[in-house]
């Protein structure tokens, strides 16, 4: 997540005055939040072949870690609108958590 979107985030949220270690914490959180959202959305758009490869690739990025570029390039082979589902994502986190914050 870029570093500008993250302090807008900490901004929106009220954590900036938090120790560092624990914006940190909330930060990964909250990207991990969006990316599963965003995952849902993917796989639901998958044919049962290319969600069975999608898993694969998950399982081959839990054991190698840094082979999560052949996932985002098989990803945005098979999803041509992903920018705008990770943009739909990153919006509707954005609205649902202020909605939350105002109650």
């Amino acid at each position: 997540m870029p570093n500008s979107l993250q302090e807008k985030i900490k901004q929106e949220l009220g954590i900036n005055n938090l120790p560092q270690v624990k914006q940190d914490e909330i930060i990964t959180k909250i990207g991990e939040l969006i990316f599963q959202g965003i995952m849902i959305q993917v796989v639901e758009g998958l044919s049962e072949n290319d969600q069975d490869e999608f898993s694969d690739l998950l399982d081959e990025i839990q054991e190698k870690p840094d082979s999560g570029e052949k996932l985002m390039n098989f990803l945005q082979e098979r999803v041509p609108n992903l920018n705008t589902i990770v943009k739909n994502e990153v919006n509707r986190f954005r609205k649902d958590s202020l909605e939350i914050m105002k109650k």
